[in-house]
């Protein structure tokens, strides 16, 4: 018998849930598997492509410094369970079956064998085997990687585009339409292509994380949690191949993030939500969106910066999410060449990036 805080546990599953799969080919992908050791609990979920381990502390430890393992089934339908436990849960584990108990709620299950869940020995060699290792921000690499994932590719057909590349010291995101580039404080001298999964919850490993890999694997760990995972051995984009050269532009257009961010959540309400792949035309300073293909319904707003002699049409969600989510300067800074070039945002914080957006071509006839 042991016993676990509810609020540590609650926040360790609800990390370690996410990597539970929601429609599994094995029914066992569903649940996480709990290892009781040297006075430590730690919880292992896996959807066979990302592997997770969260370690938590004991309130209570066991009396005896025998190892325990066994497996929690439908973790998600678990944690809704705990919900209204106490501050006390306490583990008792009989050689057929599992109790969880708060003194007034009760949860029992037979136990599964622990040699039904999937594998993971290959992850717990990570500190030996592996040959490269860095040091790495975890805090730093989550925060980058949530202003980036807005351009991540969410057509499941395009495995690639889910993914993150981390090249030395610059993160990117792209789906085909749009990429967002970010650099990073910690420069690795080496490319990762990783499920962006992996990034989902890299926070938890604080500060002062290591990366280790071995060209097919990786491991995020600050030697108490870990997320694991396999490289995608695949050819990603070459994203600078679309950059445009700096300095061949004319000067950029320049407006306020938030009266932009305002203009385009009008068009949301006004059907741009619906119709998201519609363009949003921005000519001289005037922002106008066409509700319908069926008829000449079009919204119009201006921004109070005067701009001439400027005529571009953009996929307008787009440009949203990312003036949420990138940017946090209110000056924003568009760099444009002509109608059938990218378009290039920036707000002149170095640690926000780039994001680049291909035009919408506007059918003349």
């Amino acid at each position: 018998m042991f016993v676990l805080d509810h609020n540590e546990l609650k926040s360790a599953l609800n990390t370690v849930i996410a990597y539970t799969a929601k429609r599994p080919s094995l029914d066992i992908l569903k649940d996480i598997k709990v290892v009781y050791k040297d006075q430590e609990c730690t919880l292992y979920a896996t959807d066979l492509e990302v592997y997770i381990g969260y370690k938590l502390p004991v309130a209570i430890p066991c009396l005896s410094d025998e190892e325990i393992a066994f497996i929690i089934p439908e973790a998600r339908e678990f944690a809704k369970s705990i919900k209204i436990f106490g501050n006390e849960i306490k583990f008792s584990i009989s050689e057929t079956g599992v109790t969880i108990t708060d003194g007034k709620n009760v949860i029992s299950f037979a136990r599964k064998a622990i040699t039904d869940y999937p594998d993971d020995t290959w992850v717990s060699g990570y500190g030996n085997t592996y040959p490269y290792k860095y040091k790495v921000n975890g805090i730093e690499l989550h925060n980058q990687y949530q202003k980036i994932k807005h351009a991540i590719c969410k057509d499941d057909t395009r495995y690639i585009l889910q993914s993150v590349l981390i090249d030395c010291d610059w993160m990117v995101a792209l789906d085909g339409y749009q990429m967002a580039v970010i650099p990073l404080d910690s420069t690795l001298p080496v490319d990762v292509l990783a499920s962006s999964r992996m990034l989902d919850n890299c926070n938890i490993m604080g500060d002062d994380a290591t990366l280790v890999s071995d060209n097919n694997r990786f491991v995020l760990t600050n030697n108490k949690h870990y997320i694991a995972g396999c490289t995608i051995d695949a050819k990603y984009p070459q994203y600078t191949s679309v950059i445009p050269e700096i300095g061949s532009h004319s000067e950029a257009i320049v407006f306020n993030r938030k009266e932009m961010i305002g203009i385009l959540n009008l068009f949301m309400v006004q059907g741009l939500k619906k119709n998201p792949n519609r363009a949003v035309i921005f000519e001289d300073g005037v922002m106008s969106f066409q509700i319908s293909e069926f008829d000449d319904n079009i919204v119009k707003s201006s921004l109070s910066n005067e701009i001439k002699n400027t005529k571009i049409s953009f996929n307008g969600e787009r440009l949203l999410n990312s003036l949420r989510t990138q940017f946090t300067n209110e000056t924003i800074y568009m760099s444009v060449w002509n109608s059938d070039r990218p378009i290039i945002i920036e707000d002149n914080i170095a640690e926000n990036g780039f994001h680049l957006i291909m035009p919408i071509f506007i059918d003349k006839k």
